[in-house]
């Protein structure tokens, strides 16, 4: 007991000097020198290291250490009567006082007959420092495992390479305490259901950090069949697909899960008032196609949350696969058929599908474009975490030119412009149809087809435009989660059967640069909203994508209406001449950086076709 005392009386005026690791180093030492000639020695030098480690206010570390000697059978009374008169004692007041507090303002998640009463809770919070607690258990008075109860900050990239978050989640019988706090820390708003006609799911209620943490999403149930009831009436709420600790019960739960998905997707348990996501597909007689893409969307899991909602653009051949979506319509309610009484053009098509969507977000896809269903609960969590705060979502493809990421963006400058230099296709393109609305992206869509007047390029990109236009008064979202698959375009498919004789519009150099034309005419139109340097940002990047693309047809080998050479000679030409009509200033320092730029993409991409000559004319 000598050795211990002057090592205690080293470490305490160690620890006086500032010098607490060094303090430790004297006890860990002792501990490892006796560990096999003395154990009992050794762990008694632990039992006075987990007081030093008290008196340091370093509590996590000496409840570790005491709870390490309890687990042994060292000193397991005297350690609980510390603990209680150090810890439990001191904090019990305010632990009741939380909990009656939770109580009374959470009846309404309450479906149980007996409500335990304070002193019935099985565990004690042991508090270790803010939001960190140690269970200590009433009966076996042993310090049990850590939990964390405060809000913890996760990054999309750590949520999204993990299990589903966005499922609503049961627990039944046997699940780890950490569990129900770690999926509301992943997603505050996931339901989360407690099954059990013990106390155990009441004892959260004492923690501090309940309300702020559990928010409204969360219920307690003593039988399956008051669970059952409740989700059958509630079809607003999402229901839940995964359970933890079920065991044996894992069919039981499986044929509930069944049997409520398809009433949810019946007429009768068709629930609006939560649609999050209408994933939306304009077609023009393609049916058999949109018929594909429906049948495969039917495999999704989601019921209350989501929408199939086709926009026929009254196709005039091809039409059985929309009678077939009809019919399937009667029998799954999430889906919805439109049916346009005249065409109305490729873009109104676009933005009718929009603003005919139930969901507060609305996913714009192509009919050839499939779904990559594994990853949908990624878009589904974003919705519900941020809401009607983001305007525009846009989703990744499996082809996607742009390095992948997964990042909110600021309304303004920065978020045009990664909108902006990051768009192409229709599919992936997520608009909340609240902004949509509000900010009328429907004018955006209009196109005077028979005359050719109008803005070129709304004609050709109107849902990149309407997206650039939300990104400067919305805030907006990158996804780089992969949510669909390109097909095969059926136009590209033909040209290609017919012998590359057929020359397609995105193919024509002549057409870029009128869609270069209405560019312009966008960028000059918000320049009020928008800072001199984005407007000649945009442009710059805009006609480094005419070289991109035109040099992208002549990597697939494919065709244009003239050589590779003269479309590029037509490209340089145009972007240097247009650089006057941009309606911002332009001073000699930015107009010398502009031909620089453009002469050296010129210079790249002509030299790598100067060989072939007109080896791409028809």
């Amino acid at each position: 007991m000598q050795e211990i005392n002057g090592i205690i009386s080293s470490a305490e005026k160690l620890a006086r000097e500032g010098q607490v690791g060094q303090a430790l180093e004297l006890f860990l030492d002792a501990i490892d020198r006796y560990q096999l000639i003395d154990g009992e020695l050794a762990d008694e030098i632990a039992f006075q290291m987990g007081w030093f480690l008290f008196g340091q206010n370093l509590y996590i570390e000496s409840l570790e250490t005491w709870k390490k000697l309890q687990e042994k059978g060292y000193r397991r009374e005297t350690i609980s009567q510390i603990v209680e008169e150090a810890f439990i004692e001191p904090n019990q007041k305010e632990f009741q006082s939380i909990y009656g507090k939770n109580l009374e303002q959470c009846r309404g998640q309450i479906h149980t007959e007996e409500i335990p009463p304070y002193g019935e809770l099985p565990f004690w919070f042991i508090p270790a420092e803010d939001g960190v607690y140690y269970l200590y258990g009433k009966k076996d008075r042993m310090i049990g495992e850590k939990v964390t109860a405060n809000l913890v900050l996760h990054t999309e990239d750590e949520i999204f390479s993990g299990e589903n978050v966005f499922d609503a989640v049961v627990f039944w019988k046997s699940w780890n305490y950490r569990e129900p706090l770690e999926a509301k820390q992943l997603n505050g708003r996931r339901m989360v259901c407690f099954l059990s006609d013990g106390a155990i799911p009441f004892s959260y209620l004492q923690l501090p950090e309940f309300e702020s943490l559990f928010h409204k999403e969360w219920h307690i149930f003593d039988d399956f069949g008051k669970m059952q009831e409740f989700f059958h009436q509630r079809t607003e709420l999402s229901f839940p697909k995964l359970y933890k600790g079920i065991q044996e019960d894992t069919g039981t739960f499986m044929e509930w899960a069944e049997t409520e998905h398809r009433f949810r997707c019946s007429k009768e348990g068709r629930n609006k008032e939560n649609i999050l996501l209408t994933i939306g597909i304009p077609s023009f007689n393609r049916g058999h196609r949109a018929l594909e893409n429906i049948r495969h969307l039917q495999n999704l899991h989601f019921d209350s949350e989501i929408e199939f909602l086709v926009c026929d653009n009254c196709s005039q051949s091809n039409t059985e696969g929309y009678q077939e979506i009809e019919k399937l319509a009667e029998e799954d309610s999430r889906i919805t058929y439109y049916r346009f009484p005249d065409n109305p053009g490729g873009n109104l098509s676009f933005v009718e599908t929009v603003e005919r969507a139930s969901g507060k977000f609305c996913c714009m896809m192509s009919d050839e474009d499939t779904i990559y269903l594994d990853n949908v609960w990624k878009y589904l969590f974003l919705i519900q975490k941020y809401g009607e705060e983001l305007g525009f979502i846009s989703a990744a493809g499996t082809f996607y030119y742009k390095e992948n990421v997964n990042r909110w963006f600021q309304k303004g400058g920065r978020a045009f412009e990664e909108v902006f230099w990051g768009l192409n296709y229709l599919s992936g393109c997520i608009f909340g149809t609240k902004a949509h609305r509000e900010l009328n992206l429907r004018s955006l869509y209009e196109w005077q087809a028979g005359t050719g007047d109008g803005n070129y390029f709304n004609r050709s990109y109107a849902h990149n435009a309407a997206a650039m236009r939300c990104a400067i008064e919305r805030d907006i979202y990158i996804c780089g989660e992969t949510l669909f698959q390109e097909g095969e375009d059926e136009n590209v498919k033909a040209s290609e059967d017919s012998g590359g004789k057929v020359i397609l519009d995105y193919a024509r150099a002549d057409l870029r640069i009128k869609q270069m034309d209405g560019l312009i005419a966008l960028l000059n139109e918000w320049k009020d909203m928008l800072s001199p340097e984005v407007i000649k940002n945009s442009y710059r990047r805009a006609a480094n994508k005419l070289f991109v693309l035109i040099d992208l047809i002549r990597e697939k080998e494919g065709l244009i209406e003239c050589s590779f050479l003269e479309a590029h000679n037509a490209v340089l030409r145009a972007v240097v001449e247009r650089i006057q009509d941009l309606e911002v200033e332009v001073d000699d320092a930015d107009y010398a950086d502009m031909i620089t730029l453009f002469s050296f993409w010129y210079i790249k991409y002509s030299k790598l076709c100067k060989e072939e000559g007109k080896k791409g004319e028809v």
